[in-house]
């Protein structure tokens, strides 16, 4: 893969198209194959069919530019990447903010199958590390990524493992996740700190002296 610039990245020999992403004070710009944008997306499969003016004439002489002005260029770069087969310096970690960026990039355009993959070792990574900042952000990146057994363990961990749950967090500004289900992560996190509360009041006075039997008070409920 040729990088003619920190906004230009060319990702196929026989680019006919450039996608130009983000806002003009950030655009980064593409050199990608509508071919294999086509294979993996039927979004864009659509889009360079020839019935719309982006995939009219298209050659690799004169590529032909598609702006995507409200995308982000990070996300739609790496699912470029990922299409082009372009990954050997692809990240093996992501943030679970850059995490559901790229996923909402894979549900926008439905190349969820061709992101999966790569986002199994991303989740698996983050579910490692629970207290991240915005490690909530993963259960809406595993529901639109369609990974059922990940989404189950991100919301055992938001349950078993953090004290606090973001609502923003988890839905990133967007609506895709239901309100039923939220709540359930919700009642379920309360339920199992308050059993968890119950079972350390129930062993805590075996432990001694009133100052001891404190200190260890302090210290189990630290843990939640």
């Amino acid at each position: 893969m040729a990088t003619q610039s920190a906004s230009t990245e060319v990702l196929s020999k026989h680019c006919d198209v450039i996608l130009r992403v983000g806002t003009p004070q950030t655009e980064r710009k593409l050199f990608v194959s509508s071919a294999l944008l086509s294979h993996s997306s039927p979004v864009f499969a659509a889009m360079f069919d020839g019935r719309f003016g982006e995939g009219q004439d298209l050659s690799a002489d004169s590529p032909r530019a598609v702006p995507l002005p409200e995308d982000d260029a990070d996300a739609v770069t790496t699912v470029c990447k990922i299409i082009h087969v372009q990954v050997a310096g692809l990240a093996v970690t992501a943030s679970p903010t850059q995490l559901v960026s790229i996923a909402m990039v894979a549900h926008k355009y439905d190349c969820v199958e061709a992101v999966r993959p790569w986002s199994i070792i991303w989740v698996a990574d983050i579910l490692q590390k629970p207290g991240v900042p915005d490690f909530e952000k993963t259960l809406l990146a595993t529901c639109l990524l369609d990974m059922a057994p990940e989404f189950q363990g991100v919301s055992k961990s938001l349950i078993r493992d953090r004290s606090e749950v973001s609502i923003s967090a988890i839905s990133n500004g967007e609506v895709f996740l239901s309100i039923p289900i939220l709540e359930r992560v919700l009642k379920a996190q309360i339920q199992t700190q308050y059993n968890a509360l119950a079972t350390f009041d129930a062993i805590i006075p075996l432990f001694g002296c009133k100052a001891r039997t404190e200190d260890m008070a302090f210290f189990f409920k630290a843990l939640l």
